[in-house]
């Protein structure tokens, strides 16, 4: 059933986008909408509490915000905020948030369209029709993609995160696309704004600023090193190679190319769309604040835990606990953080840490998924089956893709992102909701590597028949 789903998802692709992409949005929010109607989920742990937390805001409790929960984990206090805008216009009601869910994920496969197109951006009208058909192809994918239709009735922080995290990368593509450079600035303040916005939902921004970073740093000093991973010449196909066309020396209307300070500034300016992430963040930190919501800024006030739990070899990453005794049995402040560091130095110290890394990566990407776990659903029959042979395929497209399709700079950017977030998830917490974050950007991937294959396999049967044809 995976492998015809695939088949048949990449047959509808054909059709005209203006067809395909509308399809994929109703298909996306019709199949939650049906999810959330039928499934009843009641929250539990982190999302309990926080949830609570809202309700109780929106009807004018905002000291619940001061809980010991809060102190600690006052990055959570966004979320908390998020939830109670909704809760205080349909209702004091769990099931507001789902219905959310459901309009923000409706437009996922649209966002993850916009982007494919723009990762694979051609004058060429070939690879402009290729670069369509991907993103078609994507958008489909993201409509029928299992673990964020069984988590629409969970009140996870991770798909309005999305949302703006997706805002956030087309509103830098479109920087990178603009030729102007107040265009460029305008698009990079836009993403940041952007960027904030997912970062306060959920703490990843640092993922999407460091693959922003190495990006820059590739696009400024190594613009000659964006080739495929494997160069087959004869591999590349019209469809996406980009074709570079000799000026026109008489065509005296033609726009004059860019000065080396507009390059310059050009390639400099993600680093605006970071700075404004800060001054956001920041503002809304010291206006909370000030507004005595909160006595801390936003932030982790225990980074180390993560980290203590993920460097935990009996349960491989995991929360635990024994663990969570320990450290709570210190009162809150630097005697508990000395206790976490203490614990840190000596798992790192603990021999077979790089085997533990390696059984880490097969858990949190290679593990089957619980999606329906925190939806407190009891799936049928074969379904946790097709659903992991479903994101095996697609994970196997990607590697494929990356193997064999032409690497070209924008399509390094959520490469990045993806492998920086496997990084840093090698020493923190893990558990298998967690890869969620990165499956949009493991799809486009994959999507882009199964279509460029399919396009390659199309081309080399036609240049098969052509020289049996002249043969003959």
């Amino acid at each position: 059933m995976a492998v015809t789903t695939v088949l048949a998802v990449i047959w509808l692709s054909r059709f005209p986008t203006s067809f395909v992409v509308p399809f994929a949005v109703l298909l996306s929010g019709g199949l939650r909408a049906w999810w959330v109607s039928h499934v009843e989920t009641m929250p539990v742990y982190d999302f309990l509490t926080v949830s609570e937390a809202a309700l109780s805001v929106a009807g004018g409790d905002l000291s619940v915000l001061q809980s010991p929960y809060f102190t600690r984990f006052a990055y959570q206090i966004p979320f908390a905020l998020w939830e109670s805008i909704f809760y205080r216009l349909f209702g004091p009601d769990h099931r507001v948030m789902e219905w959310v869910h459901v309009l923000l994920y409706a437009f996922i496969p649209l966002l993850g369209y916009v982007l494919t197109v723009k990762l694979l951006r051609t004058q060429d009208k070939h690879g402009l029709s290729f670069s369509k058909r991907a993103g078609g192809a994507v958008a489909l994918f993201l409509a029928i993609e299992p673990s964020s239709l069984m988590m629409s009735s969970v009140l996870t922080n991770q798909y309005s995160a999305l949302f703006f995290y997706l805002l956030s990368l087309i509103a830098t593509m479109q920087a990178i696309e603009s030729v102007s450079v107040p265009k460029k600035l305008s698009w990079s303040i836009v993403s940041g704004l952007f960027l904030a916005l997912g970062g306060l939902l959920r703490p990843l921004a640092i993922v999407y600023m460091i693959a922003l970073l190495l990006y820059m740093f590739i696009a400024l000093y190594m613009p000659d090193t964006f080739h495929p991973a494997f160069s087959r010449p004869n591999v590349f196909i019209r469809g996406i190679k980009q074709q570079q066309k000799r000026p026109d020396d008489t065509n005296f209307n033609a726009p004059r190319p860019p000065s080396p300070l507009t390059r310059l500034i050009s390639k400099l300016s993600p680093l605006l769309t970071i700075l404004v992430y800060f001054v956001v963040t920041q503002l809304v930190s010291m206006t909370l604040m000030t507004l005595n919501i909160t006595d801390r800024p936003l932030k982790n006030d225990e980074p180390e835990w993560k980290f203590v739990a993920g460097l935990n070899r009996e349960s491989i990453g995991h929360f635990t606990k024994k663990d969570a005794d320990l450290v709570l049995s210190y009162p809150q402040g630097e005697s508990r953080r000395a206790v976490e560091r203490a614990l840190i130095l000596e798992r790192l110290k603990e021999p077979g840490l790089l085997t533990f890394f390696v059984t880490k990566i097969q858990y949190l990407w290679g593990f089957v998924d619980q999606a329906w776990k925190w939806a407190d659903w009891q799936p049928p029959g074969e379904w946790l089956s097709i659903v992991l042979v479903y994101e095996r395929l697609l994970f196997a497209f990607m590697l494929l893709g990356l193997m064999f399709v032409p690497i070209k700079g924008r399509i390094l950017y959520p490469l990045f992102i993806v492998l920086i977030y496997a990084g840093i998830h090698l020493i923190i917490e893990i558990q298998v909701r967690y890869r969620y974050d990165m499956l949009v950007f493991i799809y486009m991937l994959g999507t882009i590597g199964l279509c460029w294959i399919r396009a390659a396999s199309a081309e080399y049967k036609i240049i098969f028949t052509r020289s049996k044809n002249v043969g003959r």
